[in-house]
């Protein structure tokens, strides 16, 4: 505890106070016996006056609800009164409204765009012409770079550049063929080119074959937009081989329509090339193989050579023998003429065409003109006529 100057104490945290208040601050007692009580009793009665008026005048004044002191009202107790009473009537009615409303269901309607309408626009300064007179135009013109052509040849080439065109040339590379694939490999590269001129698209491969025993079967080179391929591959043969007479045309033709990459929707040529026969008992299997692919749009055509080898055979006897070249030739011998019959046959059986009995075009040649037909023929010779101007 601590003290505090003029004998005031102070309060320890316990709340107790520790010392005593001085003399100076002892209360006095009143005694009856002395003078100045009169001094005391008459301030007494004054006080006792003036309070009981203040009561008769507190006696006098009424309270009432809603009004103040005094008997005036209090305006805001009034407002606040009526204010609330207000405010619970209108809840009541509220509640009443609320069940009297019925809310159906909010429905969301979707709404469809249509689609924006474009203009149609007609052709600047040309008539209206029908869909069938277009068509007819097209079919009676088709024009290709260098040339012009009408009519059905336009149509055709027209279906060619949609398609596709795939031609295989199968040659025979034994001994008696050097000269043969000599000229082949010379016209390749414009042969393709003309080939090409009118099919873009158009491909070609090559099929080379001897017969069972020599150095090989078969080689072959796959289909190909790039002449040039088929031009090398051509150059790397040599006739060599094919001791006996018949050939494994059977194992040639089937490697042409089985391990080359046809393509599914194209026009589908193989050109068989050669000049001497397959062997007999091949026979009935190259024509069902031939006639299955003729089935499949395709077409296999022949070009039988053995004239040509029937007159160079006698030209080089007859120059051994008297020194300059015949002026004329024997008929084809039997066995010549037997080949002719049979790739006769297969050009048949396969849906394409032959060329032989005399025939003297060039080899290249008529594998272009094999490729779309003969029917074409002045047609697909004209375009390679103005391809070399």
């Amino acid at each position: 505890m601590f003290a505090h100057p003029g004998g005031r104490s102070s309060v320890t945290e316990s709340g107790n106070q520790n010392d005593k208040p001085g003399r100076a601050g002892r209360r006095r007692r009143w005694l009856p016996w002395r003078r100045d009580n009169e001094r005391h009793l008459s301030g007494l009665a004054v006080s006792a006056i003036i309070h009981v008026a203040l009561l008769l005048l507190l006696a006098s004044v009424t309270f009432s609800p809603g009004e103040g002191l005094f008997g005036r009202s209090s305006p805001g107790l009034d407002e606040a009164s009526l204010s609330l009473g207000q405010e619970r009537h209108s809840d009541v009615e509220a509640r009443e409204l609320l069940k009297q409303i019925s809310v159906d269901p909010l429905k969301v309607q979707q709404r469809q765009r249509r689609a924006p309408t474009l203009p149609k626009l007609r052709s600047l300064g040309a008539p209206p012409v029908s869909s069938s007179e277009r068509i007819k135009g097209v079919s009676a013109r088709f024009s290709v770079p260098g040339g012009e052509f009408s009519g059905d040849f336009g149509s055709l080439i027209g279906r060619l550049r949609k398609r596709g065109l795939d031609v295989v040339i199968v040659v025979d590379s034994t001994v008696s063929m050097q000269q043969v694939i000599d000229d082949l490999t010379e016209r390749m590269n414009g042969m393709v080119a003309t080939l090409q001129r009118l099919v873009p698209t158009a491909r070609i491969g090559a099929v080379a074959y001897r017969d069972h025993g020599d150095l090989y079967v078969t080689r072959w080179s796959d289909l190909t937009f790039h002449g040039h391929k088929i031009t090398a591959f051509l150059s790397q043969l040599r006739a060599e081989g094919g001791g006996d007479w018949e050939e494994a045309v059977l194992d040639a033709l089937d490697t042409a329509i089985t391990d080359l990459s046809w393509r599914k929707q194209s026009k589908k040529v193989i050109i068989l090339v050669g000049g001497s026969p397959p062997h007999p008992e091949d026979m009935p299997a190259i024509l069902e193989l031939v006639q299955r692919f003729s089935r499949d749009d395709g077409f296999v055509s022949t070009i039988d050579i053995t004239q040509r080898l029937h007159e160079a055979h006698v030209t080089f006897m007859h120059k051994s023998i008297h020194g300059t070249v015949p002026t004329e030739f024997p008929p084809l011998p039997e066995h010549f003429r037997e080949v002719s019959r049979t790739y006769r046959k297969i050009a048949k059986a396969g849906g394409g065409e032959m060329a032989g009995d005399g025939w003297d075009g060039e080899i290249a040649e008529q594998v272009l003109v094999f490729a779309f037909g003969s029917r074409w023929r002045s047609e697909v010779l004209g375009s390679r006529a103005s391809a070399r101007k």
